[in-house]
């Protein structure tokens, strides 16, 4: 089991994870170095609840969890969610631009002839300045 220290996405589902929640489905081998490496997420003791009762609410809090990130956004949100993933898929970059540090983000935007300015240094800015280059 991962616990998440620092927000991050599970690039299989899309999913968004916030600090304190557990990562689970667990990330593949490969997803869960990269999240450990950017101190997103750390190993941890706690495992799910094993009775089919916990088993139920869990899966009940689960799906109410999802419905709450899908109510608020608009149809136009979730296009673009979908396409970004799409996207991502077809780049072979697996987990997206938000699951790679501020360094792999300035590489990767040099390697793409994305030109940063001195001034964009913040992670969010950066992911932002590439994904306007790429249209």
């Amino acid at each position: 089991m991962y616990k998440v220290i620092a927000e991050c996405v599970d690039d299989r589902t899309g999913r968004r994870y916030k600090a304190g929640e557990n990562f689970d489905p667990p990330p593949s081998p490969a997803q869960a170095k990269r999240l450990q490496k950017a101190g997103c997420v750390e190993e941890s003791d706690e495992t799910l609840p094993v009775d089919k009762m916990s088993n139920a609410a869990l899966i009940g809090e689960l799906l109410e969890h999802g419905r709450a990130e899908l109510t608020g956004r608009s149809r136009d949100d979730l296009m673009a969610a979908v396409t970004a993933a799409r996207r991502r898929a077809e780049d072979g970059d697996e987990g997206g631009l938000d699951t790679k540090t501020v360094a792999e983000l300035r590489k990767y935007a040099e390697e793409n002839g994305i030109e940063l300015t001195a001034e964009t240094t913040k992670k969010a800015d950066i992911i932002a300045a590439i994904e306007k280059a790429k249209g």
